[in-house]
């Protein structure tokens, strides 16, 4: 086993297997794992231990998380809302205690409309502090909303990758959907950070290990890991609480694959056992989030019982954070202390009508260095290769299918032909690929993030009917006139004037796309198209690293 430690230390690599045996290793081993984090920890982060001030501002929650004490089915729950001058005032308070990281933290409330957050990210901001949001599950356009406010990081734990355990602790939500709103907030260039609740039923070394390499996989800024207190108020009151031993060794196992992260020390390893904050510490975390809640609040925002730091004032607790800090040879920053692993980049949309160019722009682009994502391309694939999608089309269109060697084969053409020939078939097509084409895309640009590309295009015909525009820093338009567009399409294979019109019904009229976009870019002549793009090109880089503070 310690030649897996060696491995992952010097390469930042395990496999699920590898991840399993560690997760499993004995004592001594394990204190060879947590020296090795702690090493790789000082290497990339250094010795330092970042505060952020954590603000409880409501307990209001719509959702019934069986974990959960604040969960919308228990009505023991003590409920209350701060207000919106009341939370700006504990920014205000914990800048004054010179923390420069405020975490914003409620139940899902829905009293906390957009309007309400933005107006609350913006005042913070204008103090001076990084704003960091933990909400919950939200649309791409709420996300969008609180990014241009000013919000620069958020918080949203997966708490399991096992999609049984998941959809057990989690009535009426999907872990497809919680993955959803993480690649959103990947790409929108918030500092994402997510983690996993240790000792939930039926989690396993298996389901723990694919938890770590989800991380890896999206790229998480910071990754936050705790163990279940079981609360009296929820189903699972009379579970066994998590084991400390292990959320130390993920830990560990998640600062040697990602070494820039950052990774908190969260309040509930020093609820369960007295201590264990330290321990964490020195096994590779490096964040602490002393609460600056008033002190009726603290007791009121019980997601677990007896939270540490209840009768404790935020000085006290920063003052005793700070004395455990020298015993493991580290030292307390109240600075913003930004994730070393985050990776801004500039996301563009790319649209256009029918024919107008659209595909050379994104060939221009591409040689120009931009990392693309052609959803056209990703349509393809999905339909070739895909056998849950050749199922989805055989049920509605089952004459586009021709036999090949005693093998169904779609066939596109015939498929094409048979969607413009049903009532409704388009929009039948559209309800089988869009979902797997968004998803598709979110992966992609995570990716490519990921490979640190910082500019990267969206090739989609239907980006706005999509809802893709909400993903985009900014949009470029195709455009070309009537009788160009007509000669092009007209100039392609099984075409016609029938089919073009057809087509059109299912997008936005070219008008309305030109109105809704950054940049228009006019594709008739390919020296002009050229130089259009070359001067997009031109001002896009001199836009500078976006997102980075």
């Amino acid at each position: 086993m310690i030649g897996l430690i060696e491995k992952a230390e010097k390469f930042h690599r395990l496999d699920k297997d590898e991840l399993v045996c560690l997760l499993s290793c004995n004592n001594d081993v394990a204190a060879e794992l947590f020296a090795a984090a702690d090493r790789i920890c000082r290497k990339y982060i250094g010795d330092g231990i970042y505060l952020r001030a954590l603000l409880e501002f409501s307990d209001y929650c719509r959702n019934n998380c069986l974990y959960c004490g604040i969960r919308a089915g228990n009505s023991t729950c003590l409920r209350y809302r701060q207000s919106v001058d009341d939370i700006v005032q504990a920014a205000v308070f914990a800048k004054r205690k010179g923390l420069e990281t405020i975490v914003l933290q409620s139940g899902e409330d829905t009293f906390f409309d957009s309007d309400k957050m933005c107006d609350i990210i913006k005042r913070i901001k204008a103090l001076d502090m990084a704003v960091t949001l933990s909400l919950g599950e939200k649309s791409t356009e709420e996300y969008a909303a609180y990014k241009k406010a000013g919000a620069d990081r958020y918080l949203l734990r997966i708490e399991t990758t096992d999609e049984a355990v998941y959809k057990a602790m989690h009535p009426n939500m999907s872990l497809k959907n919680r993955k959803r709103c993480l690649y959103d907030l990947k790409i929108l260039n918030y500092e994402v950070g997510t983690g996993t609740l240790v000792g939930l039923p039926n989690q396993t070394a298996e389901s723990l290990a694919e938890d770590i390499l989800f991380y890896v996989e999206a790229g998480a800024d910071m990754v936050g890991i705790g163990p279940l207190i079981p609360h009296p108020q929820t189903p699972l009151a009379s579970a066994k609480a998590g084991d400390i031993m292990t959320v130390m060794k993920m830990v560990a196992l998640t600062r040697l694959l990602l070494p820039k992260a950052n990774i908190p020390a969260v309040t509930a390893v020093e609820t369960l056992h007295k201590g264990s904050r330290d321990k964490v510490l020195a096994a590779g975390a490096n964040v602490v989030m002393p609460n600056v809640n008033a002190e009726n609040l603290k007791e009121k925002y019980e997601i677990y019982p007896n939270k540490y730091g209840i009768g404790k004032s935020a000085a006290e607790v920063i003052k005793n954070i700070e004395n455990g800090a020298k015993v493991i040879g580290k030292r307390v920053l109240k600075s913003k202390g930004n994730s070393k692993a985050f990776t801004p980049a500039v996301v563009i949309g790319l649209t256009g009508g029918i024919a107008c160019g659209k595909s050379y722009v994104s060939s221009l682009l591409a040689k120009k260095g931009f990392a693309v994502v052609d959803c056209d391309k990703i349509v393809r694939e999905l339909q070739t290769y895909d056998e849950d999608v050749m199922k989805k089309i055989k049920a509605v269109f089952p004459l586009a299918f021709r036999n090949v060697d005693g093998k169904d084969v779609l066939d596109r053409a015939k498929l094409s032909e048979l969607t413009l020939a049903k009532e409704d078939g388009l929009a039948e097509m559209e309800k089988i690929m869009i979902p797997l084409v968004l998803q598709r895309v979110r992966e992609l640009i995570v990716f490519f993030k990921k490979q640190g590309k910082k500019y990267i295009v969206i090739d989609a015909p239907l980006l706005f009917e999509a809802g893709l525009n909400a993903l985009c820093t900014l949009v470029i338009c195709v455009y070309a006139d009537d009788e160009v567009s007509l000669k092009r399409y007209l100039a392609r294979e099984g075409t016609s004037k029938e089919r073009l019109s057809v087509l059109k019904t299912r997008q936005l009229p070219l008008s309305e796309k030109m109105k809704m976009s950054d940049v228009c870019i006019k594709s008739e002549n390919e020296s002009e198209t050229a130089a259009a793009v070359d001067k997009f090109v031109s001002e896009c880089v001199n836009m500078g690293d976006v997102g980075e503070k």
